[in-house]
């Protein structure tokens, strides 16, 4: 998860990935029922998460990386991280099943058989 963060990768794969790196960061994932105290960037660290790892919110750091590692991020406020960055709170439907077809353009990556090892 890590790595993903710092490569720049601007959408998750399930919901469940976002839970976890949500946890991982310290960010509220679902909607504050006014009994918690979050920061406006979302942060709540290790009182909402004890697996979170740090101590105060990452979001400012994450988001100068994100604009300098993707400089091609032309709306990138939509994607994911995007709106994870921006103090959004995502749903299950922020992740419908996506096609091969549909992945491979939001990775950028072209997934022929011979770049994957396979005859073709």
């Amino acid at each position: 998860m890590k790595l993903n963060i710092f490569a720049g990768r601007r959408y998750l794969r399930s919901y469940a990935e976002y839970v976890r790196l949500c946890c991982y960061l310290g960010l509220a994932c679902t909607e504050n029922k006014g009994d918690e105290v979050v920061a406006p960037d979302g942060f709540v660290g290790r009182r909402g998460y004890p697996e979170c790892t740090f101590d105060s919110s990452p979001v400012s750091f994450l988001a100068a990386v994100f604009n300098t590692v993707r400089r091609d991020c032309v709306g990138g406020d939509r994607t994911h991280m995007g709106r994870i960055l921006a103090g959004e709170i995502l749903t299950e439907e922020d992740f419908p099943e996506m096609d091969v077809e549909y992945r491979q353009r939001l990775a950028g990556v072209s997934l022929t058989p011979s770049r994957l090892g396979l005859k073709g």
